[in-house]
């Protein structure tokens, strides 16, 4: 089975812009060129299977991820529950990405089950490396400058075309 050909850059821009400015109230924009990752990222993955099947990543440095964080709580950036909370922003803003990305690509009718997120920190070399093997990626910027990234993978022992 292949990953679907339908998951492009500009749909995974869009689904995962939306989904951040509407549950996070986070404005980004995609860019080729952007900064570099300060030490380390924090991941979130996801599988998904249906009509096809595959892994879905979003990737923030720590500063960006408790700015989700206290975004989706409705607390300050510098208060204790955001700093804890940033992993949690991560996985959740990735689960309804993830729900919405399968939704735009195999249609509502299509049953696609998701696994539940997970989230480690990387060093920012490690996870370049690891997202140049990606099928689809996407960093995006937002408005104070701060990086985000979203990819998509092939399930484990899945040729790509």
């Amino acid at each position: 089975m292949r990953v679907p050909p339908e998951i492009s850059r500009e749909l995974l821009a869009r689904v995962v812009g939306q989904t951040l400015e509407e549950a996070a109230f986070v404005f980004t924009e995609a860019t080729d060129a952007p900064p570099s990752y300060p030490g380390v990222v924090l991941e979130a993955r996801m599988q998904y299977a249906g009509p096809g099947r595959g892994e879905v990543r979003l990737a923030a440095s720590p500063e960006v991820a408790v700015d989700l964080a206290a975004n989706l709580l409705g607390e300050d950036p510098a208060s204790p529950e955001a700093q804890e909370r940033q992993a949690d922003a991560v996985a959740e803003l990735l689960n309804i990405c993830c729900g919405a990305l399968a939704r735009e690509v195999f249609g509502p009718v299509e049953v696609c089950e998701l696994s539940v997120p997970e989230v480690r920190r990387l060093a920012a070399a490690e996870f370049e490396d690891q997202a140049g093997r990606a099928t689809c990626r996407v960093s995006l910027l937002t408005e104070e400058g701060g990086r985000l990234d979203a990819a998509v993978f092939p399930a484990r022992g899945t040729r790509v075309a």
